[in-house]
């Protein structure tokens, strides 16, 4: 075993271990927030959706986006918004 020699303690030896297991670990985690966080297709036309000022910014952009219609895009972009589609 790398950690001992002779049956005593190898300190240098785990230490390094040590050092790399958390370098591998780190990077780990990096991979694992960089994969595992899709991002949010909507995040900004949901931005956009939430002022007041901006719905039809944000139903230019989904439709920019996705090439829907506009009937389409509107009731996407108030379904973001938490109203009911075809409610007035």
């Amino acid at each position: 075993m790398i950690f001992t020699i002779k049956g005593e303690l190898n300190r240098d030896a785990l230490i390094t271990f040590e050092g790399t297991l958390d370098e591998l670990l780190s990077l780990a985690s990096k991979l694992t927030t960089i994969v595992g966080a899709a991002p949010d297709p909507d995040a900004d036309v949901r931005a956009l959706a939430l002022e007041p000022m901006s719905m039809i910014r944000a139903i230019k952009l989904h439709r920019e986006r996705t090439g829907c219609t506009l009937k389409e895009a509107k009731d996407h972009v108030e379904a973001l918004m938490g109203r009911k589609v075809g409610a007035p």
